[in-house]
């Protein structure tokens, strides 16, 4: 799962998962993501956080990656 899967998920379009074991997986439900530990075990842990939680940090990562963008192409 990389920044942009998580800007799916916190724009609204769903559910991403990431990759490895366990099966980890992230979804908006509403205005909340949930954070699911296993998604394979019913008794798994979850995190649930308001979606404007991880915007900031999105938008932080996008915009340094398009700074090192420009400076990596200079």
């Amino acid at each position: 799962m990389d920044w942009r899967d998580w800007s799916e998920v916190v724009d609204g379009s769903g559910q991403a998962s990431f990759g490895h074991g366990p099966d980890a997986f992230a979804e908006r439900l509403g205005d909340t993501v949930r954070l699911t530990v296993d998604a394979e075990q019913s008794d798994s842990p979850v995190i649930e956080l308001s979606v404007t939680e991880p915007r900031h940090p999105l938008d932080g990562a996008e915009h340094d990656l398009t700074n090192f963008s420009g400076l990596a192409s200079d």
